[in-house]
């Protein structure tokens, strides 16, 4: 999900009413560049998330709008799928004895450095120079690039635009949700999310009801946030819907209350 200041740089209210600035190709730009950018992450595979992120972040010279790039790097870097690299589990223990025999055998003797990752290096069956220099590699920026989506730019686009719609729905107090089809999947979304939610039928029409993130009575709001997220995804298949949600949040250093509501830009969602 992007961050507050992915999102915010494109939300602007007025009159108790909020827009999002979302990302339309309107000169027909945009989606060759998210094209080139997906085939620029391509070429990373089995490159670690810091050298893949790095590689995104560079191509800022290329755009008007770094905070854009940002919002669309993150995104694409949670569609792809990355891994530990091999062994990372067992680092945790193989730090801990290799600071052991380092401080016992300190100060290091002239061309003895690799001696204290000895013993560890055995029992993970690696040499002692490959140990010293993954030590580090179960963090999260060491994890392995596997797979990228096999999508296009276009897809990403609505990817992107999707993303914000997230991020604006993490402070709503109350959101109801339209659709003209599609609600079985909707509904089966709603209960595996636990989300608490009322259905009101109006002919042969429905809105579903639901306590969003910024609800004041949750107990624990950022995991009920996270289970809210995947909501939307699933709605954005169905035809016809929108969201129309209830907005509470220090925004600008003024309070405001509002009611959103707002359908992405009509790009095939990719989820």
């Amino acid at each position: 999900m992007l961050s507050r200041a992915q999102v915010d740089a494109f939300v602007r209210v007025h009159g108790g009413v909020l827009r999002v600035a979302y990302l339309a190709d309107e000169n027909g730009r945009i989606v060759p560049f998210l094209d080139r950018l997906l085939r620029l992450v391509r070429r990373l595979d089995g490159r670690s998330l810091d050298t893949v992120a790095e590689a995104l972040r560079r191509q800022e010279r290329r755009v008007r709008d770094a905070s854009r790039l940002a919002g669309i790097s993150r995104a694409l870097l949670e569609w792809c799928e990355f891994a530990s690299p091999r062994g990372a589990e067992q680092l945790p223990v193989a730090r801990q004895h290799a600071f052991a025999a380092r401080g016992s055998a300190w100060p290091p003797v002239p061309g003895d450095s690799l001696l204290p990752y000895m013993e560890s290096a055995q029992s993970l069956g690696i040499d002692a120079a490959e140990l010293q220099r993954t030590l580090y590699d179960d963090r999260p920026g060491a994890r392995v690039l596997l797979s990228v989506p096999d999508v296009t730019g276009r897809a990403l686009l609505a990817r992107y635009n999707l993303e914000l719609a997230r991020g604006v729905l993490r402070d709503a107090v109350r959101v109801e949700l339209l659709a003209r089809g599609g609600w079985r999947d909707v509904f089966r979304a709603v209960k595996a999310a636990g989300l608490m939610h009322e259905l009101v039928r109006s002919g042969k029409r429905y809105r579903l009801l639901l306590t969003g993130p910024a609800a004041a009575f949750l107990v624990r709001p950022t995991r009920y946030g996270v289970r809210f997220a995947r909501v939307l995804p699933v709605l954005a298949r169905a035809p016809g819907w929108r969201v129309r949600a209830e907005l509470v949040r220090d925004f600008r250093a003024s309070s405001w209350a509002t009611y959103l509501s707002w359908l992405l830009p009509r790009e095939r969602s990719p989820l």
